[in-house]
């Protein structure tokens, strides 16, 4: 129903962010290492 729409959503979002941040994570990472930041 409507509460296990929500769920799904929400899943979905947490795993967009999750993958963000890793990017983000990865980023500042090969910045540091290349000294380019």
């Amino acid at each position: 129903g409507f509460f296990s729409l929500i769920k799904g959503v929400a899943k979905i979002a947490t795993k967009g962010l999750a993958k963000n941040l890793g990017k983000m994570g990865l980023d500042l990472v090969g910045c540091k290492i290349s000294k380019e930041c």
